[in-house]
């Protein structure tokens, strides 16, 4: 019986624990900017009844470029079969917008809006480290899924993770 107890205490326990934090409440206080400088309360990119995936990047990082290429490919496929929303933060230029605004004049054909997090107060908030970071809404505004860094064959578990939040 002991036994028993103490893998329940050692190793049930623990993991009970890391489920129930696997539902993270979205940041109530960040603020981010758009592409026009305007400030932006975060929770308001992340709409109401959709799911929303998110991609932290910057436009020195090549997997974070070839993330956001990949997505542009299936975002209109996504957003007709899942109803999913695709916004892209960037967490770069602070003093010069003009740069990133230049960066995306020659990704003009990106079909997702673009946000600004110059002081990363929104990464900060969730605890960015790494980028790319991309990370998947519920319709609640829970944070439900996170990754980091970028391979092709990321695009299928993104879709899987769809499929799951969306019953479809």
């Amino acid at each position: 019986m002991k036994i028993h107890a103490l893998v329940f205490t050692l190793f049930l326990l623990p993991l009970s624990a890391i489920h129930a934090q696997s539902k993270k409440p979205f940041p109530e206080t960040a603020i981010v900017l758009n592409l026009d400088s305007v400030a932006i309360n975060a929770n308001d990119i992340i709409k109401p009844g959709k799911v929303t995936m998110m991609v932290i990047w910057n436009s020195m990082m090549r997997p974070a470029i070839a993330e956001l290429d990949s997505l542009h490919k299936v975002y209109p496929l996504w957003k007709e079969k899942y109803g999913v929303e695709i916004v892209a933060l960037a967490w770069e230029y602070p003093k010069f917008p003009e740069n990133l605004k230049k960066f995306l004049a020659k990704r003009s054909a990106w079909n997702f809006t673009i946000y600004r997090d110059p002081e990363k107060n929104f990464g900060g908030s969730i605890r960015v480290t790494t980028l790319p970071a991309t990370y998947l809404f519920d319709k609640e505004g829970n944070m439900v899924f996170k990754t980091t860094g970028f391979e092709a064959a990321e695009i299928l578990k993104y879709e899987e993770k769809l499929k799951e939040l969306t019953g479809k």
